[in-house]
């Protein structure tokens, strides 16, 4: 877990190829382990390509707007994270898996989004009682991702006999 997170540190920096290698030694009076760690920073890597795949019905330019990273820059494994749960948090993405390939100069890695789209609409409907309303019926339909673009609309309308209201 320790080489993990230092790993993560030095690729939040932009040294995603550093090498952390764990060097153990056995102190014989005192019986305690010590723990060196080896480490070669290797190059700053930075971003060549950024790709988005796998999205069916939004519009890729919805998943670009959501990108904390450009091509260009450090890599930064932080703001690689973060766009991934930007993505996440348009709320109708089931999945958004982080693919980091890399690119055709040693320096240079491609960054890859595999969105899964999962479904942007809802519909609910109910019937209740109330002393001041009587009784009345209520349906909505809500989308997440009108036209691909992430816009979202909410249809409601509650109907009763001493209740009519609509709202969009």
């Amino acid at each position: 877990a320790s080489v993990r997170d230092m790993q993560e540190k030095y690729a939040n920096k932009g040294y995603l190829r550093a090498e952390i290698n764990p060097v153990k030694t056995l102190d014989e009076k005192t019986s305690e382990l010590n723990i060196n760690f080896d480490i070669t920073e290797n190059n700053i890597v930075f971003i060549d390509n950024i790709d988005i795949t796998g999205n069916e019905s939004t519009k890729t330019y919805v998943f670009s707007r959501e990108l904390t990273i450009k091509e260009g820059q450090i890599f930064n494994y932080a703001q690689v994270k973060r766009s991934q749960q930007k993505i996440l948090n348009l709320g109708f993405i089931n999945d958004a898996q982080i693919d980091i390939t890399p690119s055709n100069d040693t320096s240079k890695v491609d960054v890859g989004y595999n969105i899964v789209e999962g479904r942007p609409g809802m519909f609910t409907a109910g019937i209740a009682m109330s002393s001041l309303d009587g009784l009345y019926g209520d349906v909505s339909i809500n989308h997440l991702n009108l036209f691909g673009k992430a816009q979202r609309l909410s249809l409601r309308a509650m109907f009763g006999s001493r209740i009519l209201d609509y709202t969009i």
